[in-house]
C-alpha cells in the first residue's frame, strides 16, 4: 500500500491565514507632516489676503529748497486661496461585511480594512499633492500613440530622451483610471478615458482599450467612468505651483508683478552637477531678492546621494558616523535641514522660507458623517459606502522669498 502524500490529503488539509495584513506600498507623507505644523483654519467662501507689491514712488534725496518728491502710496493686490477638494471613496457589498466579520472569516474585518487603508491612501495623494503645481499632472505622453494600448511617458530617468525632472509612471499604478489629454481637451472634459491594464515599466503603462494621443498629452486623473469630472486644475496648489514664473498664482498676476516669481535657477533643461556653490547661491538670491531666510531644503529621495557626496568634502552635516561608510541624523547646509522624500520633483532641490507657506483647512480629513454614520446605503444595490474628504490649500504669500533650484544631475533606474 503506498504511503499517503500532501498529495493525496490535501482535502483534508487547512489553510492557515496570518492574522496581519502586510502593506508593501509606501506609506510616507512628510510633506504633509511639514507642512501642516504651520495651519490656519477658515470659514466661508475663501481666503483673501492684502499682498504688497510696489513701494511708495513718494521717495528720495533732494538738495536743499528743492521741491520735495510727489506724494506716493503703496501698490496693493489681493492674493485669493480658494479651498481644494481631496476624496476617498469606499464601497463594499453587504456579503463581502458579513463574510469577514471576524478574524477567523478573514486577515481582517473587510470594512475596518477599507476604511483604514483608504485613509492612508488619502495622505498619500495629499503628500503628492503638497509639491505639485495644482494642475494635476501626473505624467506627460512621450511621442504619439495611435490606436494601441501602448503609452511612453517622460521620464527624467529614461536611458534615452531623458527629460529632466518628469516623473515617468510613479504615479500611476494597476487599475487607476485616468483622462489624457491636452490642456483645452481637459478644461471642456473632452480628454481621453483610459483605465491602467499595468505598468510596464519606470516610462511605459498599459491601458484596458486602444487610445489615441498626441505628444505632451497631460495626464491627470480621472473620475470613474469618463474624462469629465477629473483632477484637472482641482488639485491642492502645492510647492510647483508657487514657482511658476508667469502666469498667475492665486490671483497673483506674476506678468504684470515679477518681483512676487520664485527665485528660479535652471540650466535651459539640461542637467549639471550639484555644488556647494549652486546651494549657496539659491540661499543668497532668495534672501536679496526676497527678503527670505531659508530654513527648510526639500529634495527627491534621489539627490540625497548628491548631497552625501559634497558632505563628505565639506562636512555640512549633523551626526556622528563618517560619511563614507553612512550617517546619522540629519544632513543640514549651514545649519539648514535637508528634507528628503520620495514624492519631491526629480533634479530639483527647493529652498523655502517656512515662514511665507500656510495650510489652509476649510475642514480637516474626516470620514463624512453629518448623519451620524460613516456608512450609508447605495441605492438600488446590496452595498454600503462611505467617503473620506478634505477641503484644504497650501498657500505662499511671498514665493520670491523661495528659491527652487533645478537640473540637477541625478542618478535614476532607467526601467
Amino acid at each position: 500500500m503506498g504511503q499517503a502524500t500532501r498529495t493525496t490529503i490535501d482535502a483534508l488539509l487547512k489553510d492557515q491565514y496570518l492574522p496581519p495584513i502586510v502593506d508593501s506600498l509606501p506609506s510616507e507623507v512628510a510633506l504633509y507632516d511639514e507642512f501642516k505644523k504651520d495651519s490656519e483654519s477658515w470659514s466661508g467662501r475663501q481666503v483673501i489676503r492684502s499682498t504688497r507689491v510696489g513701494r511708495n514712488p513718494g521717495r528720495g534725496s533732494r538738495a536743499e529748497g528743492s521741491a520735495l518728491p510727489a506724494a506716493g502710496s503703496q501698490t496693493r493686490v489681493q492674493q485669493i486661496i480658494q479651498a481644494r477638494y481631496c476624496y476617498v471613496r469606499v464601497q463594499l457589498t453587504g456579503q463581502a461585511i458579513k463574510s469577514a466579520v471576524n478574524s477567523q472569516a478573514a486577515f481582517t474585518k473587510a470594512l475596518t480594512s477599507e476604511v483604514m487603508d483608504g485613509a492612508k491612501d488619502m495622505y498619500y495623494e495629499l503628500n503628492r499633492q503638497m509639491q505639485g503645481d495644482g494642475v494635476g499632472n501626473i505624467g506627460v505622453v512621450e511621442g504619439a500613440v495611435s490606436n494601441t494600448t501602448t503609452v511612453e511617458v517622460d521620464y527624467a530617468g529614461a536611458s534615452a530622451s531623458a527629460v529632466s525632472g518628469e516623473p515617468g509612471t510613479r504615479w500611476i499604478k494597476k487599475n487607476d483610471t485616468l483622462a489624457i489629454g491636452t490642456a483645452a481637451e481637459h478644461a471642456a472634459g473632452t480628454g481621453v478615458y483610459a483605465v491602467v491594464s499595468s505598468v510596464t515599466d519606470r516610462d511605459t503603462f498599459v491601458t484596458t482599450a486602444n487610445v489615441t494621443l498626441v505628444d505632451d498629452d497631460i495626464i491627470v486623473r480621472a473620475g470613474s467612468a469618463s474624462a469629465t469630472d477629473t483632477s484637472y486644475n482641482n488639485e491642492f496648489q502645492g510647492i510647483q505651483a508657487a514657482a511658476v514664473q508667469s502666469g498667475t498664482y492665486q490671483n497673483l498676476n506674476l506678468d504684470t508683478y515679477p518681483d512676487l516669481r520664485m527665485q528660479s535657477l535652471s540650466n535651459s533643461g539640461t542637467n549639471r552637477t550639484l555644488t556647494w556653490n549652486l546651494m549657496q547661491q539659491a540661499i543668497d538670491e532668495a534672501e536679496e531678492f526676497g527678503g527670505g531666510k531659508i530654513d527648510l531644503i526639500l529634495a527627491h529621495t534621489s539627490m540625497r546621494p548628491e548631497i552625501i557626496d559634497l558632505a563628505k568634502d565639506g562636512q555640512r552635516y549633523i551626526g556622528t558616523k563618517n560619511l563614507d561608510g553612512g550617517y546619522t541624523g540629519d544632513l543640514t547646509f549651514n545649519g539648514i535641514k535637508i528634507l528628503f522624500t520620495k514624492d519631491m520633483k526629480y533634479n530639483r532641490i527647493y529652498f523655502l522660507t517656512r515662514s511665507t507657506w500656510t495650510y489652509y483647512p476649510l475642514d480637516t480629513i474626516n470620514w463624512m458623517d453629518e448623519d451620524g454614520s460613516i456608512l450609508s446605503r447605495v441605492s438600488g444595490y446590496d452595498s454600503y459606502e462611505a467617503l473620506m474628504r478634505c477641503y484644504a490649500n497650501l498657500s505662499c504669500d511671498k514665493p520670491s522669498a523661495n528659491t527652487v533650484l533645478s537640473d540637477i544631475r541625478v542618478t535614476l533606474r532607467a526601467t
